[in-house]
């Protein structure tokens, strides 16, 4: 009868560990079955996501051919002068001062006073040391 009872226990400690074996073989099933799921929509999502922003990238490349035009026009207004069309930029024709004796200078080889003009610039200062001519757009100080 010993005997029986020790079989009888082999075979129930066999049994459970069978049952716990073949528990946690579900339960592994289980994560693995909630993983795909889990996997399958982050992949889902970051298929979408990399759609939007290829439809985003075509559609930049649409907005850039479409201002191209106006890009090379603005490119162009900003080469010239907006505010004088039509009207070429004058260069001031002083470009340097040879010398200053009293209230007299010279300037490109003759000598100018107060006042006078050299071409369309006027000679508004003479000092000591510096020059100061108005010319159309600014006014220009030789030392």
């Amino acid at each position: 009868m010993e005997r029986f009872l020790k079989i009888k226990l082999k075979k129930e400690t066999v049994s459970f560990v069978l049952f716990c074996v073949g528990a946690v073989l579900v339960f592994t099933v289980f994560v693995k079955l909630a993983d795909f799921f889990v996997s399958s929509a982050k992949a889902e999502g970051l298929i979408k996501k990399a759609f939007e922003q290829e439809q985003e990238s075509k559609q930049s490349a649409n907005i850039d051919q479409l201002c191209a035009p106006s890009q090379n026009i603005a490119n162009d207004l900003k080469k010239r002068n907006i505010f004088a069309i039509g009207m070429a930029q004058k260069e001031n024709p002083v470009k340097n001062v040879s010398g200053i004796f009293g209230s007299e200078v010279l300037i490109n080889g003759r000598w100018y006073k107060l006042g006078e003009k050299v071409e369309d610039a006027q000679i508004v200062a003479i000092e000591a040391s510096q020059v100061k001519i108005l010319s159309s757009p600014c006014h220009l100080i030789f030392t």
